[in-house]
């Protein structure tokens, strides 16, 4: 064998070594070991390594609801979206889905190293590498039950006191969590929509199913939502007056009924 052999094998053998010693390195620095865990364990999926590397959080995001109108629901999808919400330091999670107390009851119980969940009164405070965010579950019934009780105050009032701030502080003492910037829609159209009064305050975008949802496509949503700037969601007055009309309405049936 040749010198010039030797020192080309030795050469590549040096090369694989430093190579080797940079990625153990990186593993460290960017936690990829933990990533490789995890998609070897069936936690996440390929493409969804490089989304845990995403630090930033979204601008104008401080809520963002998932409505899943598709029979079967992924608890272990689930978890892994409010994992990446978490990871975008978003601070409130809501989700609507059928059947949400099996469903609470189930991702109580899911194995995920990450997840540490204490019980409050609407869902749960979910802590991920050191932050935290409050995670709201809904049925969709939620929803007209609220509108109805919100009605039952109303009808004591005079029309003239119905105002949108008003509605809007009834509302919340009803269901206490903020208004939602973004919903995401998983499943085929339905007519259940999302609770009333945060029509007016989110933008709405739609994905097939969220089993199908890996971490580039949340952030393709993601980064599409933060290039929306005329929202119809943001004219504030208009939804209010939207809202006030509605409730003006029901009162008036009810009044009619008397």
């Amino acid at each position: 064998m040749s010198l010039k052999v030797v020192l080309l094998r030795l050469l590549h053998s040096l090369t694989l070594i430093l190579y080797a010693s940079v990625t153990w390195l990186c593993a460290g620095i960017f936690d990829i070991k933990h990533v490789f865990n995890r998609y070897l364990n069936g936690g996440l999926n390929s493409t969804d390594a490089s989304f845990l590397f995403v630090d930033k959080p979204i601008q104008n995001l401080d809520h963002i609801a998932f409505v899943i109108y598709e029979d079967d629901l992924s608890i272990p999808t689930l978890c892994q979206l409010i994992l990446l919400s978490i990871s975008l330091q978003i601070g409130d999670i809501s989700v609507a889905a059928k059947s949400t107390r099996s469903h609470l009851e189930k991702l109580k119980n899911v194995d995920c190293s990450e997840i540490k969940c204490s019980s409050s009164v609407k869902g749960l405070t979910v802590y991920s590498k050191g932050r935290s965010s409050c995670v709201h579950f809904m049925d969709f019934s939620t929803g007209h039950h609220l509108v109805s009780s919100a009605a039952k105050c109303l009808s004591s009032s005079s029309l003239d006191s119905v105002t949108s701030n008003t509605i809007d502080k009834i509302l919340y003492s009803i269901c206490p969590i903020p208004s939602i910037e973004l919903t995401v829609l998983f499943g085929p159209p339905s007519l259940v929509g999302l609770l009333p009064w945060h029509s007016g305050e989110t933008e709405i975008l739609k994905w097939p199913s969220h089993k199908s949802m890996n971490s580039s496509d949340f952030i393709s949503l993601l980064r599409l939502y933060s290039r929306i700037t005329k929202r119809w969601g943001r004219i504030s007055e208009y939804s209010c007056e939207f809202s006030r009309l509605i409730f003006i309405h029901m009162y008036r049936q009810r009044s009619t009924r008397r």
